[in-house]
Order: structure tokens, then sequence, then C-alpha cells
């Protein structure tokens, strides 16, 4: 079982001490950090949807398929890996169960842990 916390920020309370802008993407993807190309691409996504921000802010579902429609990307498989059992397709196939990547309130607000804030900075030993 992992531990993490959420993190809810506001534009003027920035209390994580890695920022969006701190995590480096190529091609909109965090390289090496999941272990699967497709969850490194949504975790990619998902930092650069916080970027646009400048902040860990809470979310819906309908600001982010906003955000990937302006984008142009796919918005079928937003949180592919990030959120619940994922399937990988490649040697062995298998069912595996996601990190604790996000938290979802009773109201839809959807927001980030520090768990996948330090994965795709690189932070986790």
């Amino acid at each position: 079982m992992f531990e993490f916390s959420v993190v809810f920020e506001s534009p003027t309370d920035n209390r994580f001490h890695i920022r969006p802008d701190d995590i480096k993407l190529i091609n909109d993807s965090v390289a090496g950090v999941f272990g699967k190309a497709e969850i490194e691409q949504s975790a990619g996504k998902l930092v650069s949807f916080f970027q646009s921000r400048g902040y860990w802010c809470p979310f819906t579902l309908d600001e982010l398929q906003r955000y990937y429609k302006e984008k142009g990307w796919n918005t079928n498989a937003v949180f592919f890996g990030l959120v619940g059992a994922w399937y990988d397709d490649t040697f062995l196939p298998t069912w595996n169960e996601s990190w604790p990547c996000l938290g979802i309130s009773p109201d839809g607000l959807h927001y980030v842990t520090d768990h996948f804030i330090l994965r795709c900075a690189n932070k986790l030993g």
C-alpha cells in the first residue's frame, strides 16, 4: 500500500515544493518514471495542464477535456494508468493496479497527489 496525500493549491497559496514547471516534459510525456509509455504520456499531458495553470489546482473532467481538445489530444484515455486497473498488452498481458495519482471529491473536483508529483519529477527513491 502506498502512502500519499492530496495536493491542492490556489493561485496565491503555492505550498508544494515542486512546481508544475519544474517537471521536464519530452513530447508532452514524462520519460521513464512510470515504466510504460502510455502512462507516461497520460501523466505528461496532465502535468502540461498544470503548467498552463501555474499551480496544482483542483480541476473538473470538463476542464481537462477542454484543455485536451484545445491541444488536439485524444480525450478518451486522459487518466490511463493513473486511476484504477490498467491493461498491459505487451510481453505478458496482465491487468495492473495503478499508483495513487489522483483523488476525486464528492463534488467532482479532481486533485493530484504528492505521489504523482514526486513520480513525475523523478523524486521517488
